[in-house]
């Protein structure tokens, strides 16, 4: 916690929001966030020109991450935009479940798809 209250930030990389992911994130990432009382920033990443590469790129449905990341290095390059959504400010959300559940939602608007 003594990071989080430095200079330095918590970061974390909660879940992706693809057709076959769309879980809750998981509210444990968001705990130091919470704990520390610092904004959380929303993050989207979109793959391909206005995200038609978004399901190459995402993990398959029983993929892991060596097998995603085996499978793209035969993939061409593609294009991925980085989308930094409104911060999330301390009091926006109240407690770490809040938290990821606005965090997914703002990311799953900016995606384009449906909640």
């Amino acid at each position: 916690m003594r990071a989080a209250r430095s200079a330095c930030s918590p970061k974390a990389a909660p879940a992706t929001a693809t057709p076959w992911a769309r879980s809750t994130f998981h509210a444990r990432i968001f705990l130091a966030a919470v704990e520390a009382n610092v904004p959380v920033q929303p993050v989207a990443l979109r793959y391909g020109e206005g995200g038609d590469a978004q399901t190459i790129v995402a993990f398959g449905p029983t993929e892991n991450f060596a097998q995603n990341f085996l499978r793209l290095l035969g993939e061409p390059a593609r294009v991925a935009d980085v989308i930094f959504l409104e911060p999330i400010l301390p009091g926006d959300a109240e407690g770490r479940r809040r938290l990821a559940d606005t965090a997914r939602s703002r990311i799953i608007a900016a995606m384009g798809q449906v909640d």
